[in-house]
């Protein structure tokens, strides 16, 4: 897939997204509608290759943290909570 078809699926899943949470945001409060168009984005962003995955990653918890679907405790619950967790495993 070259870079145009790449850059045109990126648009076209964001913007499937977005309408997909501004037309259940009708019926719905906000953060359930958010988080739906959000979990549809990055789903369909991994599964087509649109972008790289980790950008997809990144784009998740940005978006998931600075729109305020969920409180930063949240998002980032399962990681270690200093860095030599990492090295040892969580011990």
């Amino acid at each position: 897939m070259g870079a145009v078809q790449r850059q045109g699926m990126a648009a076209l899943i964001t913007l499937m997204s977005l309408a997909l949470a501004a037309g259940l945001a009708l019926w719905l409060p906000w953060g359930i509608a958010g988080t739906a168009g959000l979990g549809a984005f990055c789903i369909l962003m991994w599964a087509s290759g649109a972008v790289p995955e980790h950008l997809t990653g990144l784009i998740f918890f940005a978006v998931a943290i600075l729109s305020g679907l969920a409180v930063p405790e949240v998002v980032l619950g399962d990681f270690p909570p200093r860095p030599s967790g990492c090295c040892s495993g969580g011990w």
